[in-house]
Protein backbone atom coordinates (compact mmCIF):
# COMPACT_ATOMS: atom_id res chain seq x y z
CA UNK A 1 0.00 0.00 0.00
CA UNK A 2 2.80 2.40 0.90
CA UNK A 3 4.53 1.61 -2.42
CA UNK A 4 1.34 2.46 -4.33
CA UNK A 5 1.11 5.85 -2.55
CA UNK A 6 4.74 6.57 -3.34
CA UNK A 7 4.19 5.68 -6.99
CA UNK A 8 1.07 7.87 -7.12
CA UNK A 9 3.03 10.78 -5.65
CA UNK A 10 5.71 10.31 -8.24
CA UNK A 11 3.09 10.50 -11.01
CA UNK A 12 1.73 13.86 -9.67
CA UNK A 13 3.35 17.03 -10.98
CA UNK A 14 5.44 18.80 -8.38
CA UNK A 15 3.23 21.91 -8.49
CA UNK A 16 0.13 19.85 -7.56
CA UNK A 17 1.71 18.56 -4.38
CA UNK A 18 2.85 22.04 -3.46
CA UNK A 19 -0.64 23.42 -4.12
CA UNK A 20 -2.25 20.75 -1.93
CA UNK A 21 0.22 21.46 0.83
CA UNK A 22 -0.47 25.19 0.66
CA UNK A 23 -4.22 24.56 0.56
CA UNK A 24 -4.11 22.37 3.63
CA UNK A 25 -1.74 24.61 5.55
CA UNK A 26 -2.99 28.06 4.69
CA UNK A 27 -6.67 27.60 3.74
CA UNK A 28 -8.35 24.48 5.10
CA UNK A 29 -6.78 24.40 8.54
CA UNK A 30 -7.24 28.15 9.19
CA UNK A 31 -10.81 27.91 7.90
CA UNK A 32 -11.68 25.05 10.22
CA UNK A 33 -10.01 26.86 13.08
CA UNK A 34 -11.88 30.06 12.30
CA UNK A 35 -15.22 28.25 12.22
CA UNK A 36 -14.50 26.59 15.54
CA UNK A 37 -13.41 29.92 17.00
CA UNK A 38 -16.52 31.68 15.73
CA UNK A 39 -18.74 29.03 17.25
CA UNK A 40 -16.94 29.16 20.57
CA UNK A 41 -16.77 32.94 20.63
CA UNK A 42 -20.42 33.19 19.59
CA UNK A 43 -21.47 30.97 22.45
CA UNK A 44 -19.36 32.96 24.90
CA UNK A 45 -20.80 36.23 23.62
CA UNK A 46 -24.30 34.80 23.80
CA UNK A 47 -23.66 33.70 27.38
CA UNK A 48 -22.29 37.12 28.34
CA UNK A 49 -24.69 39.54 26.56
CA UNK A 50 -27.61 37.31 25.58
CA UNK A 51 -30.70 37.14 27.84
CA UNK A 52 -30.67 34.40 30.46
CA UNK A 53 -34.45 34.26 30.07
CA UNK A 54 -37.11 35.71 27.80
CA UNK A 55 -39.60 38.00 29.53
CA UNK A 56 -43.36 38.32 29.40
CA UNK A 57 -43.89 41.86 30.65
CA UNK A 58 -47.14 42.56 32.51
CA UNK A 59 -47.69 46.32 32.41
CA UNK A 60 -50.43 48.36 34.05
CA UNK A 61 -51.48 50.63 36.90
CA UNK A 62 -50.34 48.68 39.96
CA UNK A 63 -51.87 50.73 42.75
CA UNK A 64 -51.28 48.05 45.34
CA UNK A 65 -53.77 47.10 48.06
CA UNK A 66 -53.40 48.50 51.58
CA UNK A 67 -55.03 46.97 54.62
CA UNK A 68 -56.27 50.35 55.92
CA UNK A 69 -56.49 52.78 52.98
CA UNK A 70 -57.33 50.44 50.10
CA UNK A 71 -58.03 46.80 50.94
CA UNK A 72 -59.14 46.09 47.37
CA UNK A 73 -56.47 45.29 44.78
CA UNK A 74 -56.49 47.21 41.53
CA UNK A 75 -57.41 45.57 38.25
CA UNK A 76 -53.72 45.24 37.41
CA UNK A 77 -52.87 43.77 40.82
CA UNK A 78 -55.65 41.20 40.49
CA UNK A 79 -54.54 40.21 36.99
CA UNK A 80 -50.94 39.91 38.17
CA UNK A 81 -52.09 37.65 41.04
CA UNK A 82 -53.90 35.47 38.52
CA UNK A 83 -50.75 35.18 36.41
CA UNK A 84 -48.14 34.75 39.13
CA UNK A 85 -50.20 32.14 40.96
CA UNK A 86 -50.00 29.66 38.06
CA UNK A 87 -46.32 28.69 38.36
CA UNK A 88 -43.71 28.70 35.61
CA UNK A 89 -44.06 28.59 31.86
CA UNK A 90 -42.34 26.04 29.65
CA UNK A 91 -39.08 26.99 27.94
CA UNK A 92 -39.11 28.16 24.34
CA UNK A 93 -36.31 26.86 22.12
CA UNK A 94 -34.40 25.92 25.26
CA UNK A 95 -34.63 29.36 26.88
CA UNK A 96 -36.64 29.81 30.10
CA UNK A 97 -39.50 32.35 30.23
CA UNK A 98 -40.24 34.61 33.18
CA UNK A 99 -43.04 37.05 33.98
CA UNK A 100 -42.12 40.54 35.15
CA UNK A 101 -44.48 43.40 36.05
CA UNK A 102 -44.03 47.11 35.30
CA UNK A 103 -46.09 49.97 36.69
CA UNK A 104 -47.28 52.66 34.25
CA UNK A 105 -49.14 54.51 37.07
CA UNK A 106 -52.20 54.80 34.82
CA UNK A 107 -50.44 57.54 32.85
CA UNK A 108 -50.38 57.44 29.01
CA UNK A 109 -47.01 59.26 29.03
CA UNK A 110 -45.50 56.62 31.32
CA UNK A 111 -47.10 53.88 29.22
CA UNK A 112 -45.49 55.30 26.09
CA UNK A 113 -42.10 55.61 27.80
CA UNK A 114 -42.18 52.06 29.17
CA UNK A 115 -43.26 50.58 25.84
CA UNK A 116 -40.41 52.37 24.04
CA UNK A 117 -37.97 50.83 26.53
CA UNK A 118 -39.41 47.31 26.21
CA UNK A 119 -39.34 47.60 22.40
CA UNK A 120 -35.53 47.84 22.47
CA UNK A 121 -34.78 45.18 25.10
CA UNK A 122 -33.14 41.94 24.03
CA UNK A 123 -35.37 39.77 26.24
CA UNK A 124 -38.87 41.03 25.36
CA UNK A 125 -41.00 38.08 24.23
CA UNK A 126 -44.58 39.19 24.86
CA UNK A 127 -46.56 41.92 26.66
CA UNK A 128 -49.75 41.57 28.72
CA UNK A 129 -51.36 44.97 29.37
CA UNK A 130 -51.88 47.88 29.88
CA UNK A 131 -55.45 47.12 31.13
CA UNK A 132 -56.89 50.53 30.08
CA UNK A 133 -57.63 51.66 26.54
CA UNK A 134 -55.98 55.08 26.79
CA UNK A 135 -52.66 53.74 28.12
CA UNK A 136 -52.74 50.79 25.74
CA UNK A 137 -53.31 53.01 22.71
CA UNK A 138 -50.25 55.05 23.74
CA UNK A 139 -48.12 51.92 24.13
CA UNK A 140 -49.05 49.80 21.11
CA UNK A 141 -47.08 51.76 18.47
CA UNK A 142 -43.82 50.84 20.20
CA UNK A 143 -44.72 47.15 20.54
CA UNK A 144 -46.15 46.73 17.04
CA UNK A 145 -44.26 49.31 14.94
CA UNK A 146 -40.97 50.28 16.61
CA UNK A 147 -39.94 46.83 17.87
CA UNK A 148 -38.35 44.67 15.16
CA UNK A 149 -39.91 42.17 14.87
CA UNK A 150 -43.13 43.27 16.62
CA UNK A 151 -43.70 42.17 20.21
CA UNK A 152 -46.86 40.05 20.53
CA UNK A 153 -49.49 41.54 22.86
CA UNK A 154 -52.35 40.09 24.89
CA UNK A 155 -55.07 42.57 25.86
CA UNK A 156 -57.21 41.58 28.84
CA UNK A 157 -59.73 44.25 29.85
CA UNK A 158 -59.34 46.74 26.98
CA UNK A 159 -62.58 46.97 25.01
CA UNK A 160 -61.95 49.80 22.54
CA UNK A 161 -61.61 48.15 19.10
CA UNK A 162 -59.68 51.07 17.57
CA UNK A 163 -56.43 50.78 19.52
CA UNK A 164 -54.07 49.51 16.82
CA UNK A 165 -51.68 52.05 15.28
CA UNK A 166 -51.99 52.72 11.54
CA UNK A 167 -50.31 50.16 9.32
CA UNK A 168 -47.65 50.98 6.78
CA UNK A 169 -47.68 49.23 3.43
CA UNK A 170 -44.99 46.84 4.63
CA UNK A 171 -46.85 45.94 7.81
CA UNK A 172 -48.79 42.72 7.70
CA UNK A 173 -50.43 40.89 10.58
CA UNK A 174 -50.41 42.49 14.02
CA UNK A 175 -49.75 39.82 16.68
CA UNK A 176 -52.47 40.77 19.16
CA UNK A 177 -55.15 38.78 21.00
CA UNK A 178 -58.04 40.18 23.07
CA UNK A 179 -59.63 38.41 26.03
CA UNK A 180 -62.59 40.83 26.24
CA UNK A 181 -65.27 41.65 23.66
CA UNK A 182 -65.22 45.15 22.17
CA UNK A 183 -67.26 48.26 22.85
CA UNK A 184 -69.56 47.78 19.87
CA UNK A 185 -71.03 44.87 21.80
CA UNK A 186 -71.11 46.82 25.06
CA UNK A 187 -73.01 49.65 23.40
CA UNK A 188 -75.58 47.25 21.92
CA UNK A 189 -76.08 45.48 25.26
CA UNK A 190 -76.51 48.69 27.26
CA UNK A 191 -78.83 50.40 24.75
CA UNK A 192 -81.10 47.41 24.14
CA UNK A 193 -81.39 46.69 27.87
CA UNK A 194 -82.31 50.26 28.76
CA UNK A 195 -84.83 50.58 25.90
CA UNK A 196 -86.40 47.24 26.82
CA UNK A 197 -86.89 48.67 30.33
CA UNK A 198 -88.73 51.75 29.09
CA UNK A 199 -85.98 54.30 28.43
CA UNK A 200 -87.28 57.38 26.57
CA UNK A 201 -84.68 60.12 27.08
CA UNK A 202 -80.96 59.40 27.52
CA UNK A 203 -78.32 61.58 29.11
CA UNK A 204 -74.95 60.26 27.88
CA UNK A 205 -71.88 61.11 29.99
CA UNK A 206 -68.23 60.42 29.17
CA UNK A 207 -65.29 60.63 31.57
CA UNK A 208 -62.36 62.92 30.80
CA UNK A 209 -59.83 60.66 32.57
CA UNK A 210 -59.94 57.84 29.99
CA UNK A 211 -60.93 59.62 26.75
CA UNK A 212 -59.93 56.92 24.25
CA UNK A 213 -62.29 54.51 25.99
CA UNK A 214 -65.14 56.84 26.92
CA UNK A 215 -65.46 58.85 23.70
CA UNK A 216 -65.69 55.78 21.49
CA UNK A 217 -68.12 53.98 23.78
CA UNK A 218 -70.50 56.92 24.27
CA UNK A 219 -70.56 57.55 20.52
CA UNK A 220 -71.42 53.91 19.83
CA UNK A 221 -74.06 53.89 22.57
CA UNK A 222 -75.70 56.99 21.11
CA UNK A 223 -75.72 55.41 17.65
CA UNK A 224 -77.42 52.31 19.04
CA UNK A 225 -80.00 54.32 20.98
CA UNK A 226 -80.88 56.52 17.99
CA UNK A 227 -81.08 53.50 15.70
CA UNK A 228 -83.70 52.04 18.04
CA UNK A 229 -85.87 55.19 17.94
CA UNK A 230 -84.90 56.36 21.41
CA UNK A 231 -83.76 59.89 22.08
CA UNK A 232 -80.34 61.02 23.23
CA UNK A 233 -81.40 64.38 24.64
CA UNK A 234 -78.17 65.33 26.41
CA UNK A 235 -74.48 64.51 25.96
CA UNK A 236 -71.78 65.87 28.30
CA UNK A 237 -68.58 64.89 30.07
CA UNK A 238 -68.43 64.32 33.81
CA UNK A 239 -66.96 67.78 34.47
CA UNK A 240 -69.81 69.69 32.84
CA UNK A 241 -73.00 68.57 34.57
CA UNK A 242 -75.92 70.73 33.33
CA UNK A 243 -78.37 72.53 35.63
CA UNK A 244 -81.14 70.50 37.23
CA UNK A 245 -83.76 72.45 35.31
CA UNK A 246 -82.20 71.39 32.01
CA UNK A 247 -82.30 67.73 32.95
CA UNK A 248 -85.92 68.00 34.09
CA UNK A 249 -87.01 69.96 31.02
CA UNK A 250 -85.48 67.34 28.72
CA UNK A 251 -87.30 64.55 30.60
CA UNK A 252 -84.15 62.51 31.18
CA UNK A 253 -85.10 59.12 32.61
CA UNK A 254 -81.90 57.11 31.90
CA UNK A 255 -78.22 57.99 32.19
CA UNK A 256 -75.43 56.07 30.49
CA UNK A 257 -71.95 56.73 31.88
CA UNK A 258 -68.63 55.53 30.42
CA UNK A 259 -65.74 55.77 32.87
CA UNK A 260 -64.12 54.60 36.10
CA UNK A 261 -65.76 53.94 39.45
CA UNK A 262 -64.75 57.19 41.19
CA UNK A 263 -66.16 59.45 38.48
CA UNK A 264 -69.20 57.16 38.28
CA UNK A 265 -69.87 57.45 42.01
CA UNK A 266 -69.64 61.25 41.96
CA UNK A 267 -72.09 61.39 39.05
CA UNK A 268 -74.55 59.00 40.72
CA UNK A 269 -74.49 61.08 43.91
CA UNK A 270 -75.16 64.21 41.89
CA UNK A 271 -78.13 62.56 40.17
CA UNK A 272 -79.58 61.23 43.43
CA UNK A 273 -79.31 64.71 44.99
CA UNK A 274 -81.46 66.23 42.25
CA UNK A 275 -85.23 66.56 42.75
CA UNK A 276 -86.67 63.32 41.42
CA UNK A 277 -83.15 61.93 40.93
CA UNK A 278 -84.03 58.61 42.55
CA UNK A 279 -86.43 57.95 39.67
CA UNK A 280 -83.64 58.24 37.07
CA UNK A 281 -82.10 54.91 36.07
CA UNK A 282 -78.31 54.77 35.72
CA UNK A 283 -76.31 52.26 33.69
CA UNK A 284 -72.52 52.32 34.02
CA UNK A 285 -69.91 50.86 31.68
CA UNK A 286 -67.54 48.04 32.59
CA UNK A 287 -64.74 50.43 33.62
CA UNK A 288 -66.83 51.40 36.66
CA UNK A 289 -66.79 47.88 38.08
CA UNK A 290 -64.99 47.99 41.41
CA UNK A 291 -65.99 46.84 44.89
CA UNK A 292 -65.28 50.35 46.13
CA UNK A 293 -68.22 51.61 44.06
CA UNK A 294 -70.54 49.64 46.36
CA UNK A 295 -68.54 50.05 49.56
CA UNK A 296 -68.30 53.83 49.31
CA UNK A 297 -71.52 54.41 47.36
CA UNK A 298 -73.80 52.67 49.86
CA UNK A 299 -77.47 53.57 49.26
CA UNK A 300 -76.62 56.00 46.44
CA UNK A 301 -75.72 53.17 44.06
CA UNK A 302 -78.62 50.91 45.02
CA UNK A 303 -80.28 49.48 41.86
CA UNK A 304 -77.65 51.01 39.56
CA UNK A 305 -76.92 48.89 36.47
CA UNK A 306 -73.48 47.98 35.10
CA UNK A 307 -72.34 46.26 31.92
CA UNK A 308 -69.45 43.80 32.00
CA UNK A 309 -68.00 40.84 30.00
CA UNK A 310 -67.93 38.59 33.09
CA UNK A 311 -70.85 37.29 35.06
CA UNK A 312 -71.26 39.12 38.35
CA UNK A 313 -70.94 35.84 40.20
CA UNK A 314 -67.52 35.29 38.61
CA UNK A 315 -66.39 38.77 39.55
CA UNK A 316 -67.69 38.40 43.11
CA UNK A 317 -65.87 35.08 43.40
CA UNK A 318 -62.38 34.50 44.73
CA UNK A 319 -60.54 35.30 41.50
CA UNK A 320 -62.35 38.44 40.34
CA UNK A 321 -60.23 40.16 37.70
CA UNK A 322 -57.62 37.50 38.43
CA UNK A 323 -59.56 35.37 35.94
CA UNK A 324 -58.04 37.49 33.16
CA UNK A 325 -54.58 36.78 34.56
CA UNK A 326 -55.31 33.08 34.67
CA UNK A 327 -56.49 33.15 31.05
CA UNK A 328 -53.49 35.24 29.97
CA UNK A 329 -51.21 32.62 31.52
CA UNK A 330 -53.07 29.77 29.84
CA UNK A 331 -52.98 31.52 26.48
CA UNK A 332 -49.27 32.30 26.76
CA UNK A 333 -48.47 28.70 27.69
CA UNK A 334 -50.39 27.32 24.73
CA UNK A 335 -48.72 29.78 22.37
CA UNK A 336 -45.32 28.69 23.69
CA UNK A 337 -46.23 25.00 23.29
CA UNK A 338 -47.39 25.54 19.71
CA UNK A 339 -44.27 27.59 18.95
CA UNK A 340 -41.97 24.91 20.36
CA UNK A 341 -43.64 22.15 18.39
CA UNK A 342 -42.37 23.54 15.06
CA UNK A 343 -39.83 26.15 16.15
CA UNK A 344 -37.10 25.38 13.60
CA UNK A 345 -39.50 25.16 10.68
CA UNK A 346 -41.31 28.41 11.51
CA UNK A 347 -38.15 30.30 12.50
CA UNK A 348 -36.41 29.40 9.25
CA UNK A 349 -39.45 30.59 7.33
CA UNK A 350 -39.74 33.88 9.19
CA UNK A 351 -36.09 34.53 10.04
CA UNK A 352 -34.45 33.42 6.80
CA UNK A 353 -30.67 33.04 6.48
CA UNK A 354 -30.08 35.04 9.66
CA UNK A 355 -31.84 32.41 11.74
CA UNK A 356 -29.84 29.55 10.18
CA UNK A 357 -26.59 31.42 10.79
CA UNK A 358 -27.52 31.98 14.45
CA UNK A 359 -28.57 28.37 14.74
CA UNK A 360 -25.24 27.22 13.30
CA UNK A 361 -23.43 29.35 15.89
CA UNK A 362 -25.69 28.14 18.69
CA UNK A 363 -27.13 31.61 19.35
CA UNK A 364 -30.67 32.13 20.65
CA UNK A 365 -32.44 35.44 20.27
CA UNK A 366 -35.79 36.74 21.49
CA UNK A 367 -36.38 38.14 18.00
CA UNK A 368 -36.54 34.62 16.56
CA UNK A 369 -38.89 33.55 19.34
CA UNK A 370 -41.13 36.59 18.70
CA UNK A 371 -41.25 35.79 15.00
CA UNK A 372 -42.38 32.27 15.79
CA UNK A 373 -44.97 33.39 18.36
CA UNK A 374 -46.42 35.92 15.89
CA UNK A 375 -46.61 33.28 13.17
CA UNK A 376 -48.41 30.90 15.54
CA UNK A 377 -50.93 33.64 16.42
CA UNK A 378 -51.55 34.45 12.77
CA UNK A 379 -52.02 30.79 11.84
CA UNK A 380 -54.44 30.37 14.75
CA UNK A 381 -56.56 33.30 13.56
CA UNK A 382 -56.57 32.35 9.88
CA UNK A 383 -57.16 28.64 10.48
CA UNK A 384 -59.52 28.92 13.44
CA UNK A 385 -57.20 26.96 15.75
CA UNK A 386 -58.80 26.77 19.23
CA UNK A 387 -57.30 27.60 22.61
CA UNK A 388 -58.63 26.25 25.89
CA UNK A 389 -59.23 29.08 28.33
CA UNK A 390 -60.79 28.75 31.77
CA UNK A 391 -62.47 25.48 30.85
CA UNK A 392 -63.91 26.75 27.55
CA UNK A 393 -62.82 26.88 23.92
CA UNK A 394 -61.73 30.16 22.36
CA UNK A 395 -61.18 30.84 18.66
CA UNK A 396 -60.00 34.34 17.89
CA UNK A 397 -61.90 36.25 15.21
CA UNK A 398 -59.80 37.59 12.31
CA UNK A 399 -61.48 41.00 12.24
CA UNK A 400 -61.33 41.85 15.97
CA UNK A 401 -58.89 39.29 17.49
CA UNK A 402 -61.51 38.58 20.19
CA UNK A 403 -62.94 35.23 21.26
CA UNK A 404 -65.95 34.00 19.33
CA UNK A 405 -68.99 34.10 21.56
CA UNK A 406 -67.59 36.71 23.97
CA UNK A 407 -70.34 39.14 25.00
CA UNK A 408 -71.41 41.64 27.64
CA UNK A 409 -73.79 41.09 30.53
CA UNK A 410 -75.85 43.50 32.62
CA UNK A 411 -75.47 43.59 36.40
CA UNK A 412 -77.39 45.43 39.09
CA UNK A 413 -76.37 46.53 42.57
CA UNK A 414 -78.64 44.56 44.91
CA UNK A 415 -78.24 44.25 48.68
CA UNK A 416 -74.67 45.50 48.58
CA UNK A 417 -73.45 43.16 45.82
CA UNK A 418 -73.41 42.88 42.04
CA UNK A 419 -76.05 40.55 40.57
CA UNK A 420 -76.33 39.44 36.95
CA UNK A 421 -79.73 40.43 35.53
CA UNK A 422 -79.04 39.76 31.85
Amino acid sequence: MANEDQQENKRRPAWTSKALTILRKWVLLPLVGALISVMLIGRVVDWVIGPKAYKVYVVGNFEGADATQNPNPSTADSIWAGISGQGSLSDINGVPIKFEKWDDAGDPVDAQRISADLATRNDSLLVVGHFASTQTKAALPAYLRIATPPIPVILTTETNPALLPPRSRATGYDPLFRLSPTDEGQAVTAATFAIAHGARGFWVVETVSNPVYSQFLTRKFSEQALARSSRVVLWTNNLSVPPVQTIQTLNVDWVFFAGGWQDALILVRQIRAMPGGHNVNVILSDAAVDLRLIQQGSDAVKDVYVTHPMLAETYEGKAGYGMYGYEAFQLTQQLVDKANANFGQIASRTGGFGYWFRRFLGLRRATDARNVMAAVMQDAVLQGIPFRLNGGICRFRPETATCEGASFHVWQVQNGTFKTVQ
